[in-house]
């Protein structure tokens, strides 16, 4: 049994041995493969299409920047980083057949070197978490500058005042079971669900409303919630998910959905730049996720 590619956060969530799962289609090719079992994880593509996208064939981020895909190619689009852009002929195939032919040709290539940090030079290395660094904070300054222009209606003011981006997440001050999240902007709901459950080890379910930049997230129980809270205290209250620091605090109930969108999302932007000026542990919002390459 081949082990299976994997990148550096599910490889330090990964036992010593793994289990082999009866073949399935790979979720890129749709050719059979023999899944690998590393509870509460399994692998879901082939290594030909891990390869073919240099991404881990479970969590499918990928190995150099632990990202998805589509914030990788973007930053290599922008950045223009020593490392190319992945290889789309399996999933850009129009039928089943396409696929497992293109998926066929990728074998018959010589194998596919994968790029992950030890396969890059400490200059390369320190040279794209500079231009990110550099980019991500323009970038967020900008889109700051044009929040700020945002007009807030009164009647809509006092409703976002509401929203609890100062009730902390100190386990002291529970309050129910519910947590209110805010800077998620278009972030999957999935890979938020996925930090949570890594980094508390409770499952909690999420909902988003991707346009304002809030959500909010509810776990099984009280008891659940207070060691998550424990957890994430210890953080500052952030918790990195796909390049971006999103903030989580105690929430009663799920409220602020029927907001004006782009008024809430300019409130969060400006609430994420005065935690900044704070210099709040953990909110070095684009530093913290430029250095988790």
């Amino acid at each position: 049994m081949n082990k299976p590619i994997l990148c550096e956060g599910c490889q330090s969530k990964s036992p010593l041995q793994f289990l082999q799962l009866p073949d399935t289609a790979c979720f890129t090719c749709t050719r059979p493969f023999t899944p690998i079992s590393f509870p509460p994880r399994q692998t879901f593509i082939c290594s030909t299409c891990s390869r073919a996208r240099n991404c881990c064939q479970s969590c499918l981020k990928d190995l150099l920047f632990l990202c998805n895909e589509k914030i990788k190619d973007f930053l290599v689009e922008k950045l223009q980083v020593p490392v190319g852009k992945r290889e789309d002929v399996v999933r850009n195939a129009q039928s089943v057949q396409g696929k497992i032919y293109n998926a066929d040709a990728l074998d018959a290539r010589p194998t596919r070197e994968l790029t992950t940090l030890d396969s890059l030079t400490n200059e390369e290395i320190t040279e794209i978490r500079e231009k990110l660094v550099s980019y991500l904070n323009n970038g967020f300054k900008k889109n700051l500058k044009s929040m700020k222009s945002v007009k807030i209606d009164k009647e809509v003011a006092s409703e976002i005042k509401s929203l609890p981006f100062n009730a902390g997440i100190d386990p002291k001050n529970q309050n129910g079971r519910e947590f209110f999240l805010f800077g998620i902007f278009q972030l999957p709901i999935f890979s938020i669900q996925n930090k949570i459950k890594e980094i508390t080890g409770h499952t909690a379910i999420v909902i988003t409303r991707a346009e304002s930049g809030i959500g909010f997230a509810q776990f099984e129980s009280e008891n659940a919630a207070r060691e998550a809270a424990t957890v994430l205290h210890s953080l500052g209250g952030f918790i990195t998910v796909d390049l971006l620091e999103v903030g989580i605090c105690w929430s009663k109930g799920v409220h602020g959905f029927n907001l004006p969108p782009r008024q809430v999302r300019a409130i969060v932007e400006r609430k994420i730049a005065d935690l900044k000026k704070l210099n709040i542990p953990n909110l070095k919002r684009k530093a913290v996720a430029a250095a988790s390459l």
